[in-house]
């Protein structure tokens, strides 16, 4: 068996005890000091004291829950998960699970909607769906129920930790004070999971520290190139790992010019990083990156696969990628390792231009982490529903979902946190993304330990080292209204198309960056400014969100 990394676990405990104690008074989020044993959940309504909530004497309910889609999980469906099972049977609820399709989650809520044939719980933003007309016109137009009246009544151990501090609460609600949605929330803010890595060997080859600078890193790649022959010993990290997209939301080089990459919040007020002088700096610093060779000509065809081959068998020596699940990096390094026992990926953060300064824009997740779960206003269940989906913030959940069924994929530490057992840590049904959901949820509607999975010395190395850029430019959790909704979608796909057809000719020099203000006119023309004029105004909504 292997212990887990009990520090997080143990703030979880003693932050629960707090806040179920408390029933929703403030309580300071950073808080370190175990309780031996699991805090007892909070007293819920009596089944009786619900409408439409069943007794002991009636037929069991069975909710309807759209959920996502299972991916390489050795189950098909939710209701083969052993931890769901056990839920059940606490509960006396029975759930009948109804999966998207991969990629096809926005395009089935979309039908969904349309016909008013909804199941009794959905995660309703599976696939980036956005409701049309914006998540308050999903309450008023009679898809999803309003949960403040309901909450503190049925669900009151979630109540009380969306009241326990300002930012979950304003991350929680809408800007008008509805609780629209029961999301996936974190009791601490999480560590990032995505970032870049260096061959550490290389570097030791040709004499080198880890960089500390941007033009370190410069004279570092140079260094492989002309000290170890590696024609091109870095892609272009922005088409990678974000869906494509021309610019990399995590700012992987751009965050050194003290700018966000899209949105970023500076001097209280919402800025887009394209249109700041310093982006232009970023883009002339690439260019010459660019015809150095320091960059692979050949970027805009790879993929994160290929990458991550070329980081194994040397034709890269700088990557970004994400350590979670088996991700790319870890992979990469474990197969690097298998070829050659001296090759390591060394994780380090994103970089200043001038040394000794701290970046302010890194891997960012919010306090919550979506899978945002409506109760459907058409279901004949919603108390039941309700006491469902308050379960994940009692005590019981909070173990059964992070962790799964004691005793079968964890037990009890001699300080009493989880220990995986040997069903998990010698699992011989695949890697971690495989077998999670078989035992546990990854990530859903409840109250999240981000450190819930046997992690190894190289991920925690790469929370450590990605840490240390600060999180200062990072934008906050946005809702538009039903006018700005649409406006603001048509001008960010617009904004999207402008910069996916010239920042790549920026950098290889196809178009010159004496064009820079002309690109920056472009943006103008299709509305940029309005759109960081709906950005700013979002923006001292939600700064001024309060419960209804």
């Amino acid at each position: 068996m292997k212990q887990i990394k009990t520090k997080s676990i143990l703030m979880f405990s003693l932050v629960l005890v707090l806040i179920w104690s408390a029933c929703g008074q403030p309580t300071p989020v950073e808080v370190v000091a175990p309780p031996a044993e699991a805090p007892a959940p909070a007293a819920t309504p009596a089944a009786d004291a619900a409408p439409g909530a069943a007794t002991q004497e009636e037929e069991r309910v069975t909710l309807t829950y759209l959920a996502d889609n299972l991916g390489a999980a050795i189950i098909t469906t939710f209701n083969d998960n052993i931890m769901y099972q056990e839920i059940m049977n606490v509960l006396g609820i029975d759930i009948e699970f109804i999966h998207v399709a991969a990629g096809q989650g926005a395009e089935q809520i979309g039908v969904m909607i349309a016909s008013r044939d909804l199941p009794d719980i959905m995660e309703i933003t599976l696939g980036g769906y956005v409701y049309p007309r914006g998540w308050r016109a999903l309450v008023d137009d009679g898809f999803a129920m309003r949960l403040n009246e309901i909450a503190p009544v049925h669900m009151p151990d979630f109540y009380a930790f969306i009241n326990s501090d300002m930012d979950i609460l304003r991350s929680t609600i809408l800007d008008c004070g509805t609780i629209w949605s029961v999301p996936c929330l974190h009791i601490q803010l999480e560590r990032p999971w995505r970032g870049k890595a260096i061959r550490y060997d290389w570097l030791q080859q040709i004499g080198r520290n880890v960089p500390q600078s941007l033009g370190e890193l410069e004279e570092v790649l140079i260094a492989f190139q002309q000290e170890l022959g590696v024609a091109h010993p870095m892609p272009y990290l922005p088409m990678h790992g974000v869906n494509h997209a021309p610019v990399h939301a995590d700012g992987p080089i751009v965050s050194g010019f003290g700018i966000g990459p899209r949105w970023f919040i500076a001097d209280g007020e919402y800025r887009f990083g394209p249109m700041q002088d310093e982006f232009r700096d970023y883009l002339e610093m690439l260019n010459r990156w660019y015809q150095l060779g320091l960059i692979d000509p050949d970027s805009p065809a790879l993929d994160g696969g290929m990458i991550e081959a070329g980081m194994v068998t040397g034709e890269y020596g700088l990557s970004m990628g994400f350590f979670g699940g088996y991700g790319p990096l870890l992979r990469a390094n474990i197969g690097g390792q298998e070829l050659d026992p001296d090759f390591f990926l060394q994780p380090f953060p994103n970089l200043p231009v001038n040394p000794g300064d701290t970046v302010q824009f890194r891997n960012f997740d919010f306090i919550n982490k979506g899978s945002n779960a409506i109760i459907s206003a058409t279901s004949d269940h919603i108390y039941e529903a309700a006491r469902f989906l308050n379960f994940g913030f009692t005590s019981e959940g909070f173990y059964l979902y992070n962790y799964g069924v004691e005793g079968i994929s964890w037990e009890r530490g001699p300080d009493g946190a989880p220990v995986w057992t040997d069903r998990i840590i010698h699992s011989e049904l695949g890697s971690w993304v495989n077998i999670r959901e078989h035992y546990k949820r990854h990530q859903g509607p409840y109250l999240r330990d981000y450190m819930a999975f046997p992690i190894t010395e190289f991920e925690e190395l790469c929370m450590i080292y990605w840490g240390r850029a600060g999180t200062a430019l990072t934008p906050v959790m946005l809702v538009h209204t039903t006018e700005e909704q649409p406006r603001f979608t048509a001008i960010w796909s617009d904004a999207t198309t402008v910069l996916t057809e010239h920042l790549w000719r920026f950098i290889t020099g196809d178009e010159p960056l004496d064009n820079f203000d002309e690109f920056r006119a472009r943006l103008v023309e299709i509305g940029i400014q309005e759109a960081i004029d709906i950005q700013n105004a979002a923006y001292q909504r939600y700064l001024a969100r309060s419960l209804n």
